[in-house]
């Protein structure tokens, strides 16, 4: 019973939240386009409606540099640990940097199909352990569609009610997490600010 007094005021607390929350203009974060880094991205980064598929593609900071490699690069071929039969061309990535201080730093599109492949020599040096990246092995090819910048800090993540629940906050092992179209929405919304 507890618990649903509990809930039915979450619900509440939520929907006063929503109510007042900023306009699209208002949001603290700016999204920069891949073919210009310098100016303000004003379309969103991300379709309507969903794509088929949207990922959450996790980087660890004392792997690899992916702030600067955004702002360098706008492909990149990153690896596919897990669904790599489900992965598919035009699927949406959010780029995830681990860590306390990290967040949603990019969005890319799925441009080529999982492959084995090398890393590429144009992302070496932003590898900060270059072994970690070294051999063949599957991976995809990503258009950056958009930096943001500030990224979407990790506490801005785990205050959304519906992205507490992102795999890569339950089990932060690995590169490749699967997003519900509740997650993508949300994502979306924060991104836009309607958060």
């Amino acid at each position: 019973m507890e618990d649903s007094i509990i809930y039915v005021i979450r619900i509440s607390l939520l929907s006063l939240a929503k109510r007042d929350s900023p306009t699209p203009t208002d949001s603290p974060f700016r999204r920069v386009d891949s073919n210009d880094h310098g100016k303000l991205n004003e379309q969103s980064p991300i379709p309507s409606p969903p794509p088929r598929n949207a990922w959450l593609f996790q980087s660890n900071p004392v792997l690899y540099d992916l702030r600067r490699a955004l702002l360098s690069l706008r492909e990149q071929v990153w690896s596919v640990s897990r669904y790599s039969k489900e992965i598919c061309v035009g699927d949406r990535v959010f780029l995830w940097e681990a860590g306390r201080q990290g967040g949603i730093a990019g969005i890319a599109e799925i441009t080529e199909p999982v492959r084995v492949q090398p890393e590429p020599a144009e992302q070496h040096p932003y590898a900060r352990v270059a072994q970690a990246f070294a051999g063949e092995r599957p991976r995809a090819r990503l258009t950056i569609r958009s930096v943001l910048e500030p990224v979407i800090p990790r506490q801005s993540i785990v205050a959304n009610p519906e992205l507490c629940r992102m795999g890569v906050l339950r089990c932060s092992r690995g590169t490749n997490f699967r997003l519900t179209v509740d997650q993508w929405q949300a994502l979306n919304s924060l991104i836009v600010g309607d958060a």
